[in-house]
């Protein structure tokens, strides 16, 4: 982790922001998640880069936390998920059996 000096010269670890999964409430990098961002015009993407910008709402890549949010998807989240966005999470994440 990077260390930054304060102004009275003393090393500061950097602050690394964290997400918070929508479904099991895991905390963590923004690596270790799934981005879905409601972009112009409500559109609702899968943000596997994390370089578009709007309103996110985070799900862990783990395939319990997928399959629990593909099974419930009418929980009071942020934004109304659309059943394609369903479908292409449950295909660039292949751990999900049954």
């Amino acid at each position: 982790m990077k260390q930054l000096k304060d102004k009275a010269g003393t090393a500061n670890e950097r602050h690394i922001p964290t997400r918070t999964c929508i479904v099991c409430k895991k905390k963590g990098a923004k690596s270790l998640f799934y981005a879905l961002t409601r972009v112009k015009d409500d559109k609702i993407v899968i943000n596997t880069d994390l370089s578009k910008s709007g309103r996110s709402i985070y799900v862990c890549r783990d395939g319990k936390c997928i399959q629990n949010l593909i099974k419930k998807p009418g929980r009071s989240w942020q934004m109304r998920l659309p059943p394609e966005i369903l479908q292409e999470l449950e295909r660039i994440n292949p751990i999900i059996k049954d």
